[in-house]
């Protein structure tokens, strides 16, 4: 039985201002990490599409909102999706990506092998999904743990940009935290700088 949609429903219930492009970007990574990890977090497949991957169910479901965030109706019962660990391996990736605006995930699958090398309007292989994101930092996270492996973040162009003219030793030790717990507290601690810095303004 699919459950592609069950795992929308998860998404959108779980972040605020999910429109229907971030919702089709954000399904697609977790498909595409979930096999690295060893998880086929959902049974559902991605077609290439002018504005990245797309889901077919998970299109023609929301296409009604457009560019406005999806909001779900009262009478969906929500239930987890995820089995065991599932659920945090889910949890993680949606984390790491679910920061990015639609747009910039939307660039980031257009520069990106399996998207790239698809037909159009052909649906892109698992095991394209599989081949390509195994080689990338990232997959170096999974199976996951959040307190006593290394955490290495999204490969975006923001971090090639930042380490584009260090030497190699530099830019792999910037490329990498000690843990993902610690990551997550750099992430909080810099975001409450940077709202008391705008605080400070404001009183100007």
């Amino acid at each position: 039985m699919d459950n592609t949609l069950d795992v929308a429903y998860y998404v959108i219930s779980k972040y605020e201002q999910v429109t229907p492009l971030k919702l089709q970007k954000l399904l697609y990574y977790l498909k595409a990490w979930g096999l690295v990890a060893g998880e086929n977090l959902f049974d559902g497949e991605f077609k290439k599409w002018v504005h990245g991957p797309v889901n077919l169910e998970v299109y023609h479901k929301f296409k009604e909102f457009k560019k406005d965030p999806i909001k779900l109706p009262k009478s969906i019962k929500m239930k987890i999706p995820f089995k065991g660990d599932q659920k945090a391996t889910a949890d993680f990736i949606l984390a790491c990506y679910a920061q990015f605006p639609a747009v910039t995930l939307s660039a980031m699958t257009h520069s990106e092998e399996p998207w790239i090398q698809a037909t159009e309007n052909g649906t892109i292989s698992h095991k394209s999904l599989k081949a390509y994101y195994s080689k990338l930092s990232f997959a170096k996270n999974f199976p996951f743990d959040p307190v006593n492996k290394p955490f290495y973040p999204v490969p975006t162009d923001t971090l090639y940009a930042y380490i584009f003219d260090m030497n190699p030793k530099d830019a792999a030790s910037t490329s990498v935290y000690p843990s993902y717990k610690v990551y997550r507290k750099k992430q909080k601690d810099a975001n409450e700088e940077l709202q008391n810095l705008l605080k400070h303004f404001d009183r100007k």
